[in-house]
């Protein structure tokens, strides 16, 4: 994307401008957060529906683009499953490399096939993660 540069006198100064903001605008796009495409490996769960914490109801993802990049968020929160392999993301929003993210709840390992690891070896319950990554579109 390329934008015009702005100076102070020049001709047709506001058009300009406004015409950059359409050229960036045109260039972003956000999904929402969505659900499709990720699947609940090995027994895990994600917490019931609870309306006062529609954030964490279920492991969701995001992909802000601009221009040719992608921001993506994972995020979720587990009710119940046992270390080990927990959820499988789309492999559109998968990173190009694996991610490790120490939280309160524990340690998690996101791989480049989009595939989310509890470390440990033990159950575990109420278990949050939260990834953000940038990958070219």
């Amino acid at each position: 994307m390329e934008l015009t540069k702005i100076f102070t006198g020049m001709e047709n100064g506001p058009e300009a401008i406004q015409d950059n903001f359409k050229k960036i605008s045109d260039n972003i796009s956000d999904t929402g957060w969505r659900t499709d495409g990720v699947t609940f490996l090995n027994g895990s769960t994600p917490v019931a529906d609870d309306p006062s914490t529609p954030f964490f109801n279920q492991p969701a993802y995001r992909v802000i683009t601009i221009d040719k990049t992608n921001i993506i968020l994972l995020h979720g929160m587990l009710k119940a499953g046992t270390a080990g392999l927990v959820i499988q993301f789309p492999k559109n929003v998968a990173p190009n490399e694996y991610y490790i993210q120490s939280m309160p709840s524990g340690n998690w390992q996101l791989n480049s096939d989009g595939t989310l690891l509890k470390a440990g070896s033990n159950a575990f319950s109420n278990a949050f993660f939260y990834f953000q990554y940038v990958k070219e579109a």
